[in-house]
């Protein structure tokens, strides 16, 4: 058996891309802060080499680390998780309204993931096709976070990556993920991380 405990970072990253599509329960609690989760899961993946190869990798990558292995740990996971959700979570039909704000934050963050250089919402808006006020409110009512959080969360994610897995200069880490000011890298930073970015690259 094996545990996974994630913490909410996690799900703050790529990883929700596209899960609003898969229609299971599970998939839609994940993608909604404002729930419990206080629970488990259990899946039996005894005859499911995929999954076993996933957890295999990301163990081999935990326990015996080099540079890209904080990129391959989160590939890996984030393929484990949606493999569970899509071949072992029964479907489920959501209400069209609910689908569409799933699909729509899915797009919003995938968004994200590829443009937090910029962190620019009104191109953003322009990109997808909607009004800014209306992106702007509809992103903060349904992930209870503000664009800028969300831009905020990605640079400070791949930032660490950067940290953990180069030995690239903190300002360029800090230049590379869109923050110009080495101070505001660093204020950011230990909001997120709870330590410097100093800190965090002498812990890997």
């Amino acid at each position: 058996t094996v545990s996974l405990i994630l913490s909410d970072e996690v799900f703050e990253g790529r990883l929700l891309d596209g899960m609003a599509q898969l229609g299971s329960p599970f998939a839609t609690e994940l993608m909604t802060p404002g729930a419990n989760h206080d629970h488990w899961k259990s899946y039996p993946t005894s005859n499911d080499e995929f999954a076993r190869t996933c957890v295999q990798r990301i163990l081999c990558d935990h326990l015996e680390p080099d540079p890209t292995s904080p990129y391959l740990i989160d590939f890996f996971l984030a393929a484990l998780i949606t493999h569970l959700l899509r071949e072992y979570e029964p479907k489920t039909e959501l209400a069209d309204e609910a689908f569409e704000r799933n699909r729509l934050m899915g797009t919003v963050r995938q968004y994200v993931a590829t443009h937090y250089r910029e962190g620019n919402l009104t191109q953003m808006a322009k990109d997808l096709g909607y009004e800014r006020t209306y992106l702007s409110k509809f992103i903060r009512s349904t992930s209870v976070y503000t664009f800028k959080q969300l831009v905020n969360t990605e640079r400070m994610r791949r930032g660490a990556l950067e940290l953990r897995g180069t030995n690239k200069p903190i300002y360029q880490i800090a230049e590379q993920v869109g923050i110009t000011k080495l101070t505001s890298f660093y204020q950011r930073f230990r909001e997120w991380a709870g330590c410097t970015p100093q800190e965090s690259r002498d812990r890997k």
